[in-house]
């Protein structure tokens, strides 16, 4: 063997790898572009997963009364902004003062007429901080004639009323984020 062949095999044995490693490397290579094409492919439904969903700026309310809701005949509905302290002591006639005020008192987030037996909507925008009270003025109120909605605030509420009193105000399972 000339010396020019033993320089190029004992070279060849240092810099040009062995056939086992060249096939691992292109493995690896493949595993690589399979993993980044389904990265890529996954990547738009994984936003949702790390950021914080957003809620929609107002909630809906579904209210559903009987026929026999206050003894048939239509009466209020009011919706306020509230914390624990002041929803413990809201008496009647101090939250039908605030909702007649002329103008309307700044916590009051909505009020409706409501018609016995029937189905009713209503959006109210969302406040930020602070808990909600919805409040219904029966002729003849029952317990409970108003309920406190807590933080984190759902994006739909079913509400059912009985013959003088809210039966429930359920929170409706919205977006499946919400409140993550």
């Amino acid at each position: 063997m000339s010396r020019w062949a033993r320089v190029k095999e004992a070279n060849s044995m240092f810099f040009s790898p062995p056939q086992s490693t060249v096939r691992h490397r292109i493995s690896n290579l493949k595993r690589l572009l399979i993993g980044c094409i389904l990265l890529s492919g996954l990547a738009p439904f994984m936003g949702g997963c790390g950021g914080k969903h957003v809620p929609p700026p107002e909630i809906v309310f579904i209210i559903e009364s009987e026929s026999e809701t206050n003894q048939g005949e239509p009466f209020y509905c009011a919706f306020r902004s509230v914390n624990a302290n002041q929803f413990l002591t809201d008496s009647y006639d101090g939250v039908a003062t605030l909702l007649f005020a002329n103008p309307p008192d700044s916590s009051v987030l909505a009020s409706l007429v409501l018609l016995p037996g029937e189905e009713q909507e209503i959006k109210i925008k969302r406040p930020e901080k602070v808990d909600i009270g919805l409040y219904c003025f029966f002729t003849e109120p029952g317990d409970p004639w108003k309920i406190k909605l807590d933080q984190p605030l759902g994006e739909e509420y079913a509400v059912e009323l009985g013959e003088n009193r809210i039966l429930e105000a359920e929170k409706e399972p919205g977006s499946w984020f919400w409140p993550f």
